[in-house]
C-alpha cells in the first residue's frame, strides 16, 4: 500500500468519525505517560547527582546556593513543561486537550486561531493557539497518531473547515407566522 493511499484512508476514517460524532485521537495516549516518567527519572537523577556533588566537595555557602539554584531551575522548567504539553482528540466540533495531570479542557475547533506542526529529532510537536472564555492560550500538543505520517495540524485544520461547512449547510426550520 502506498503512502498516499494510506494517508487518504486515514483522512477518510477521520472524516467518517467527524460525521458520526465519534472521538478521534490525534496523539498517542501513551505519550503523556512516557514524558511524565522521563521527567520524574530526570528529576531524580539530577537531584541525586547534585547531592553527591555537594557531599563530595567541601561545602561552602556559595556552592550550596549555586546547586540550589540549578536544582530549582530544573524543577521549575519541568513543571512548566508539564503545564505546556498536552495530548489532543477531536469529537464532532469539540477539541479535547488533556495535560500531564489528566485535566481535560474542551473547546471548539473554531476557537483555534493558529496551529503549526514541527518535527524535532523525530518527535512531532504541534503549537496550538486557541481562545477559551475570552482568554488566549498557547500549548504544545506532543506526538502523533501511532503509525501516522500526517501532522496533527492537518487534522485540526480539516476539522475546522468541516465545522464551517456543516454550519453553512444548516438550514433554518420553517417559520410559521
Amino acid at each position: 500500500m502506498t503512502t498516499n493511499t494510506k494517508q487518504s484512508l486515514e483522512i477518510d476514517a477521520f472524516l467518517e468519525k467527524m460525521e458520526c460524532q465519534k472521538r478521534f485521537s490525534l496523539t498517542s495516549e501513551s505519550v503523556v505517560r512516557k514524558i511524565r516518567m522521563a521527567s520524574i527519572f530526570t528529576l531524580i537523577t539530577i537531584s541525586a547527582f547534585l547531592f553527591l556533588v555537594i557531599i563530595g566537595n567541601t561545602i561552602t555557602f556559595p556552592r550550596v546556593i549555586i546547586y540550589l539554584l540549578i536544582t530549582a531551575s530544573i524543577w521549575s522548567s519541568l513543571f512548566l513543561g508539564a503545564k505546556y504539553f498536552h495530548t489532543a482528540c477531536i469529537k464532532g466540533e469539540s477539541l479535547i486537550l488533556t495535560d500531564f495531570s489528566s485535566k481535560s479542557t474542551v473547546t471548539s475547533v473554531n476557537s483555534v486561531k493558529d496551529v503549526k506542526s514541527y518535527r524535532i529529532l523525530g518527535f512531532q510537536f504541534t503549537r496550538l493557539k486557541y481562545v477559551l472564555d475570552g482568554k488566549s492560550h498557547l500549548i504544545c500538543v506532543t506526538g502523533s497518531r501511532m503509525g501516522s505520517t500526517i501532522p496533527v495540524d492537518y487534522f485540526i485544520l480539516q476539522a475546522k473547515s468541516w465545522s464551517k461547512k456543516k454550519k453553512a449547510n444548516r438550514k433554518p426550520g420553517s417559520v410559521l407566522a
